[in-house]
């Protein structure tokens, strides 16, 4: 899989795996290294916000045993992941 994920559409691609829940997919992006999950997408959310707000706990699980995931990383709407 090849994607610049420094446009918005590769990046929002990855961001809508992760919020949508997709463990297997969000398991081979988190492995790549030019992933970074505390990048907020369009609408200011983080990987971790989408996965938290969508009831994703495998995928919160994921983000956090990452140990470079910014837990306390404010979204557009000034809150941190619920």
């Amino acid at each position: 899989m090849t994607a610049d994920l420094e446009s918005r559409d590769a990046y929002g691609a990855t961001l809508d795996r992760m919020r949508d829940g997709h463990e297997g997919v969000v398991k081979i992006l988190l492995e790549r290294g030019d992933v970074n999950p505390n990048k907020p997408g369009n609408l200011g959310n983080t990987a971790l916000s989408w996965g938290a707000q969508n009831g994703h706990e495998g995928v919160v699980k994921m983000l956090l045993g990452r140990g470079d995931v910014n837990s306390d990383k404010l979204d557009i709407d000034v809150k941190t992941p619920p």
